[in-house]
């Protein structure tokens, strides 16, 4: 959705420009969900284009912005950012309570945008889950299992060596004793911190056996693991409203900031989103850990309204 907004603001701004034109075609034709991303972007431009002639036109060039459109019916780039505002506008609706809605039915513990819980589970481990976060919690067998359906959390684990502790996310398990790590999910990948005692991490057929300051990354899609080591005291920063990235790229920090956030932010650049960082953000202050961000990086930050953020490059 972030590629297909761009677009549409870029080809807004150029509606005559062929080489543009055919960067876009050629994105619509690599995969399906381009297609449906374009389409829903579009939504805005036709509530102030001339709709009529949109519904009329062929089917092979609906899917295309016109680029030629006649003057009286051309949206403005403010009108248009309007709209996309008003659109927005539903979209955080929905992520506001969609989500939150999913997660709260198919979760034991969970949290909203921006919110942070602490929960004590009933074999006397203390859990701090993360904003838009979620777990299911099953002590009733020979382990302790905790499955991570969304976001990030922080265990404190009562030991209770007859029972394992287990925390599963996604295709990645983590198995203690007692300890105090964390446990971060995202699309690409899921991270697990120690800051105390003794944790191992499979995946895949891989394994790794973390000790204090260790932390292992593992890719979601493949189950290959990365080690590094880190400062105990950054592990977890989002307890006290902090997000601390070390050599991450801008795109996985922005997409750890729509948590909390409670509007859409479109990361509409994706040479920008790959470009690494490495910073402490204050998550309490959305709009202002965005700056601090992206600006360094070269990107530039368009608040259209408190439900439309667009992030792109200068």
């Amino acid at each position: 959705m972030d590629a297909a907004v761009g677009y549409l603001l870029d080809a807004q701004a150029a509606p005559e420009d062929t080489a543009l034109r055919e960067r876009i075609e050629a994105w619509l034709d690599e995969t399906p969900e381009h297609r449906q991303a374009w389409t829903q972007a579009r939504k805005a431009w036709a509530v102030l284009g001339d709709v009529e002639r949109a519904q009329r036109a062929p089917s092979s060039t609906a899917t295309v912005l016109p680029f030629t459109p006649r003057a009286r019916s051309q949206p403005t780039y403010r009108r248009v950012m309007a709209s996309l505002g008003a659109l927005a506008a539903s979209v955080a609706l929905a992520l506001a309570i969609s989500p939150s809605l999913l997660l709260r039915l198919s979760a034991d513990y969970a949290t909203g945008t921006g919110q942070l819980r602490d929960v004590q589970l009933p074999d006397g481990t203390r859990v701090t889950l993360g904003a838009r976060s979620a777990i299911d919690v099953d002590l009733t067998g020979n382990e302790r299992r905790v499955r991570l359906v969304a976001g990030e959390a922080w265990f404190d684990v009562a030991r209770d060596p007859a029972h394992p502790f287990v925390v599963a996310s996604g295709r990645t398990e983590t198995r203690v004793l007692g300890t105090a790590f964390e446990v971060r999910s995202s699309r690409e990948q899921t991270q697990v911190g120690v800051a105390r005692g003794h944790v191992r991490v499979s995946a895949s057929g891989n394994s790794e056996d973390l000790l204090p300051g260790d932390r292992v990354l593992v890719d979601n899609a493949s189950g290959a693991m990365r080690e590094d080591k880190v400062p105990v005291a950054s592990l977890a920063g989002w307890r006290d409203g902090y997000l601390f990235a070390e050599n991450a790229t801008v795109g996985e920090v922005v997409e750890e900031m729509r948590r909390y956030d409670k509007g859409w932010i479109v990361l509409a650049d994706k040479a920008l989103a790959a470009r690494r960082i490495t910073g402490l953000y204050d998550a309490r202050r959305p709009a202002a850990a965005l700056a601090a961000i992206v600006e360094p990086a070269g990107g530039s930050i368009t608040r259209v309204t408190p439900y439309l953020t667009i992030i792109r490059a200068r």
